[in-house]
């Protein structure tokens, strides 16, 4: 595949950044050395577009062939030219902010004390130049080219573009307060979450990013709830053009669709859906805020939005906590995350099943199993909180404060994240009943995360069916299919073996309580957004296995892992059985 930018070039310009960079950290810095990372970043700005431009100038006549060339190489290959480039042109704009004190005229571009934030766009710089570059190498073409793009991996390769860049444009000066700074790992770490609808953040979101900042991490929030699918299905739908084969695949794995043929249509119900109850929302939200709020509707709309998509996102500093809300308005977040923890599919069914004459109202098993366990989790997580908070000691608040606490929790604890009160507050026995909600998550094809409720169901039925003696797991009077227990089991081991993993991995790394690593482990797979106060003490290396983390909560283990193998090989045989004790 061709490169626009020179190889050798790109080298260049990236060892002196790279020097630039470390010798500071190593040395000490020189009393000039803001302006000679100045004098960098003009020179590595005009070697690159140089570069760029002298390769146009000696290929006019060869365009219409280098077009060919193009339209007729693997989708693989075009994906990596489209990265590679967009890295580089990327590298340029952030190396122009870094030099751009210098617009403010003479005083200010030779100022030498608290210019430190212009150095996370070198930074920033550096790793785009370091990613084009990495993708340059023939070796790696050749290896990278070779790869099969399933469903799966379109679909990781999806979430790698917005989270790249999603962090790109959260460092932009326009996206943060006035003064204040944010290093990649953060902005990163903000794209990752927001984009699994976790709320998991290691800087205090509303300080830190200005109202443009807050939109684009709503917008964030809305593409992560709906799915970048769904996004894609919506404007198919709205323009009258038919979802391709690999669009079909990538939903089919995100929701589970066993039907094809009404896939776009089921798509296209979704997000109808979504933004109709969440423009309901906002406008009852709306009411409930005080008159004299700054940005009403704005506060309004991404409290609706981060409510259904079971984010748990705030603009208010303190999350809920002491919030302008009416309590009726702190009902109706509570309302909209069970909405969006229910399931699309229970949706739509309990609606058809609304309009349906009375002989011909029945829900399928599987609504009502979601809905058996999704009250069962309410109410035990209520009950269990409030009695703990009952003989909890120091922890004395009115009866009727500690009630509506226990049913915000319980409902608040299963992927949405939303806090009135520091979670740490409310004693170790109702932490460890809040872990177990975010274990379990919302419903499957919903917002939310967790192992999903109807796993849970599952595991249960298949419980008591070994304990009665039974053939296999029924609910409802249907049986359930060995593959729907074999899913159950694996992703439970899965996220599990997992979880274990990444905590023991966190416990070597970080100086920070073991059970808070769990919890923050527990939280970031269940794409929860509840903490310890953990999150903002976490390394760099922390908050990098934190955010991988939420990534696959998001995704699931399970299409992680197809990823990784690829296209999955049907088996024709079948082994003899023989006997193994277990138990």
């Amino acid at each position: 595949m061709l490169r626009y930018f020179n190889f050798q070039e790109q080298l260049v310009v990236i060892c002196l950044l790279g020097v630039v960079r470390l010798y500071p950290s190593l040395f000490g810095a020189p009393a000039l050395w803001p302006l000679l990372v100045d004098v960098v970043c003009v020179f590595s700005i005009v070697h690159l577009v140089g570069g760029y431009l002298g390769f146009l100038l000696k290929n006019l006549r060869r365009l219409p062939e280098l077009a060919a060339e193009w339209t007729t190489s693997r989708d693989s290959l075009r994906t990596l030219a489209i990265v590679r480039e967009f890295s580089v042109w990327s590298a340029v704009l952030f190396l122009v902010l870094r030099i751009s004190r210098w617009s403010l005229g003479w005083e200010a571009g030779l100022r030498l004390q608290g210019v430190e934030h212009y150095d996370n766009y070198s930074d920033a710089a550096l790793l785009l130049l370091g990613l084009s570059w990495l993708l340059s190498g023939r070796r790696v073409l050749r290896k990278l080219g070779r790869i099969d793009l399933t469903s799966g991996r379109r679909l990781l390769f999806s979430y790698a573009v917005l989270v790249l860049g999603g962090t790109l444009l959260l460092l932009l000066p326009v996206s943060l307060q006035p003064g204040q700074q944010l290093k990649i790992v953060d902005a990163a770490f903000t794209v990752v979450s927001a984009i699994t609808v976790t709320g998991l953040t290691s800087v205090n979101v509303p300080e830190v990013f200005s109202l443009t900042g807050l939109s684009l991490i709503l917008a964030l929030i809305q593409v992560g709830g709906l799915g970048v699918i769904v996004i894609t299905a919506g404007l198919a739908a709205a323009t009258w053009r038919r979802l391709s084969l690999n669009q079909s695949m990538m939903s089919k794995e995100l929701y589970d669709i066993p039907d094809f043929g009404n896939m776009p249509q089921f798509l296209a119900k979704v997000t109808l859906l979504t933004f109709t109850l969440e423009l309901l929302g906002t406008f009852f939200l709306f009411f409930s805020l005080p008159v004299e709020l700054e940005n009403r509707f704005f506060h309004a709309l991404f409290h609706s939005v981060s409510a259904f998509c079971n984010a748990g996102f705030s603009t208010l500093p303190a999350n809920l906590e002491n919030s302008p809300f009416a309590g009726w308005g702190l009902g109706l977040i509570c309302f909209l995350i069970v909405a969006g923890g229910l399931g699309f599919p229970l949706h739509f069914e309990m609606l058809q099943t609304f309009r349906a004459s009375r002989h011909q109202r029945c829900l399928s098993a599987n609504s009502k199993l979601t809905l058996a366990v999704t009250i069962g989790l309410l109410v035990v997580g209520a009950l269990s909180i409030f009695v703990m908070q009952s003989f909890s000691k120091g922890f004395e608040l009115p009866i009727e404060t500690r009630f509506w606490q226990s049913i915000f929790y319980s409902v608040s604890s299963r992927t949405a994240g939303f806090n009135m009160v520091p979670v740490a507050e409310l004693g170790s026995t109702c932490v460890l009943v809040i872990l177990f909600l975010m274990f379990v998550g919302g419903g499957p094809m919903s917002t939310a995360g967790g192992i999903k409720t109807t796993t849970l169901g599952v595991l249960l039925a298949t419980a008591w069916a070994t304990v009665k003696g039974q053939r296999g797991p029924h609910f409802m009077k249907r049986a359930i299919p060995d593959m729907t227990v074999h899913r159950a089991v694996t992703g439970i081991i899965l996220y599990m073996l997992l979880g274990s993993i990444a905590t023991i991995l966190l416990v070597l790394i970080e100086n920070v309580d073991p059970w808070v690593l769990v919890f923050e482990v527990v939280s970031a797979m269940s794409t929860v957004g509840l903490s310890l106060g953990a999150t903002s003490e976490l390394s760099h290396t922390g908050k990098t296995l934190v955010i991988l983390l939420m990534l696959i909560g998001r995704i699931g283990l399970v299409t992680f892992v197809y990823a990784g193998i690829g296209r999955r090989e049907t088996q024709r045989y079948k082994y003899p059985q023989d006997s193994f004790f277990v138990g």
